[in-house]
């Protein structure tokens, strides 16, 4: 049986973690995202590394392993979710070229550049992002996009929750129940 077959690769390296970086069992450890996106806090279980040594002398184990792997960190990626408390109250607008996309789940999310770096921004879920109007074919790597929203309260992260996004003409807005203090903007 492959290491990989109950989610544990030994060798230690956690590269396997996503762009949004919510979650990933990787070297007989939980990773999960913290509140800076780009760095990763682990919680050591020394039981995952056990339970693998048996698991792979016994396929049925190896599936109760991967299932007691995935309850365990259901929870961490549910936490991930944080909704607004992280970011300013004040609303502010970020222009930049989408540079990257991913309209998947848990959230669509761009990562924008402009002349103060790179951006990660943060859209609704892929149902209100799809309501919304932006689908897949709207914007491109590319294009220039202007979003208005609430950045980080860290002010060392690039970090930017989007309301709305004006990308070819058109505004999508994914939170239209939202009360916003500033139009969008082309």
């Amino acid at each position: 049986m492959e290491r990989a077959d109950i989610g544990c690769d030994m060798r230690g390296d956690a590269s396997l973690v996503n762009h949004a970086g919510l979650m990933a069992v990787r070297a007989g450890k939980i990773m999960s995202r913290s509140t800076k996106p780009s760095s990763l806090r682990s919680c050591p279980s020394p039981t995952l590394e056990k339970e693998y040594e048996m698991a792979s002398k016994n396929p049925t184990r190896a599936r109760a392993v991967l299932v007691a792997a995935v309850l365990i960190a259901a929870p961490v990626a549910a936490s991930a979710h944080h909704g607004w408390a992280w970011t300013e109250e004040q609303e502010s607008r970020l222009r930049g070229t989408i540079v990257a996309m991913s309209l998947g789940n848990p959230h669509a999310h761009l990562v924008v550049e402009n002349e103060e770096g790179v951006w990660e921004v943060d859209r609704a879920p892929p149902a209100a992002t799809q309501r919304s109007g932006f689908v897949e074919g709207v914007a491109a790597v590319g294009d220039q996009a202007a979003f208005t929203g609430h950045r980080s309260r860290d002010p060392n992260e690039r970090v930017f929750k989007a309301e709305t996004v004006t990308v070819n003409g058109t505004t999508y807005d994914v939170y239209p129940r939202r009360e916003k203090s500033l139009e969008p903007s082309a």
